[in-house]
């Protein structure tokens, strides 16, 4: 009796905290890009320049760099600015040096190892050897490269508004995928899994670097994409103040709206950091930064950090459900967690939980409405136990 309080309060106090995005800064402009080097958190503020914070986002101081940005990049000890130039920071931002590009407005950064990629305004793409002292450019001149990513030898190229281009020769040669027909404001890599995002038709998910594109169901216009392994967050553009911030927990095969606590809002940039989804707003109105534990945004709650006598899987509840019903798991020591929901078939048709999770007992509120009524099965499987139960949706 005494354990079974306990949860009911804890449930309680997490109930009334809200389960929802929480405001920890007020930004002097809009939030054009977050990054992060080390354990700091950077934010570019269009006409402020960049700020920093020191404790996971809960306050911010701006560092010396006053100018236009608009982008962010670092691979952990050069941090890089990009805007009316590019700013070059060794010491976190307590010093910064301009780097003189033919004077060019950038508008995209991507880092891997100390090889950067710079888009700018004028349709070109520049490349650095030596973590953004000296550039070179490249041969793209299509359009406004507005995302730039690097997957091994692949280097990606989101543009407005021909879509997705990339090199595998540094630059030497680009070539367009068969996404080319429409703008493209970010893209995001998870293994053979690379995701770009239109403001006109949503998420589109391409498994062979490229060659071909698939529109995920996720088909409202989106803005900003940010990745933790399985998990892909996006949020869209409003003129209404209503932008929205969306979930797969399986690759972009399905999504779940997350926007608790975040009306008032035209767009956001996300970004993930420290089990942290951080929202940056883009609003002409109202500029905020706002964080939500990962957990929290993909489903799954922690109800009690108390330690529970063994592993085990409960029965979803309700049983049968339409749309949404809620599984409940304990894990008695830290462990990587699995939780799977089958068809009839055997088929994998949602992958809920893919990650290290601590011990305690954890709730994941499941959303099947883009599946069909029938008889499915969830399973949890740790290092050392596995458990399989049933579930029946109806509509």
């Amino acid at each position: 009796m005494k354990k079974l309080l306990l949860v009911i309060f804890i449930t309680l106090i997490t109930a009334s905290a809200g389960a929802q995005w929480q405001p920890v800064f007020d930004s002097p402009h809009r939030v054009y890009d977050i990054t992060a080097s080390g354990s700091r958190l950077f934010a570019a503020i269009n006409f402020n320049g960049v700020y920093l914070s020191n404790d996971n986002g809960i306050n911010w101081s701006p560092t010396s760099l006053i100018s236009t940005v608009y982008c962010l990049a670092s691979n952990g000890s050069v941090l890089l600015a990009g805007g009316n130039g590019i700013f070059l920071s060794t010491n976190n931002g307590l010093d910064w040096i301009n780097i003189q590009v033919d004077g060019r407005f950038f508008t995209s950064l991507a880092f891997f190892g100390s090889t950067v990629y710079a888009g700018t305004s004028a349709s070109h793409i520049y490349r650095s050897t030596n973590s953004g002292l000296t550039w070179t450019q490249t041969s793209f001149t299509s359009a406004t490269p507005t995302a730039l990513e690097i997957s091994g030898n692949y280097v990606f190229a989101g543009t407005d508004p021909y879509g997705v281009y990339f090199t595998t020769n540094n630059g030497a040669n680009w070539q367009q995928t068969p996404l080319n027909n429409r703008s493209v404001r970010d893209i995001v890599i998870n293994g053979n899994y690379i995701f770009a995002c239109t403001p006109s038709a949503g998420v589109f998910i391409s498994t062979n670097n490229g060659s071909n594109w698939v529109q995920s169901s996720l088909t409202t216009g989106i803005q900003s994409l940010a990745i933790s392994g399985s998990n892909v967050f996006g949020s869209n553009f409003s003129n209404s103040g209503n932008s929205k911030v969306y979930v797969s927990n399986n690759n972009g095969a399905n999504w779940t709206e997350r926007s608790e606590g975040l009306a008032g809002h035209d767009s956001f940039v996300l970004y993930v950091h420290n089990d942290y989804v951080f929202a940056g707003s883009k609003s002409d109105s109202s500029n905020k930064i706002f964080r939500r534990p990962i957990n929290e945004v993909i489903g799954i709650e922690l109800i009690t950090t108390e330690i529970p006598d063994g592993f085990s899987l409960a029965q979803n509840y309700p049983n049968p459900f339409n749309p949404s019903t809620k599984i409940k798991f304990d894990i008695s020591y830290s462990s990587f967690v699995k939780l799977v929901v089958y068809d009839m078939l055997g088929r994998e048709v949602s992958s809920l939980v893919d990650e290290q999770l601590k011990a305690g007992t954890y709730e994941y509120e499941f959303n099947a409405s883009e599946l069909n009524s029938g008889v499915y099965f969830y399973k949890i499987s740790t290092d050392n136990f596995s458990e399989i139960k049933k579930m029946i949706l109806i509509k």
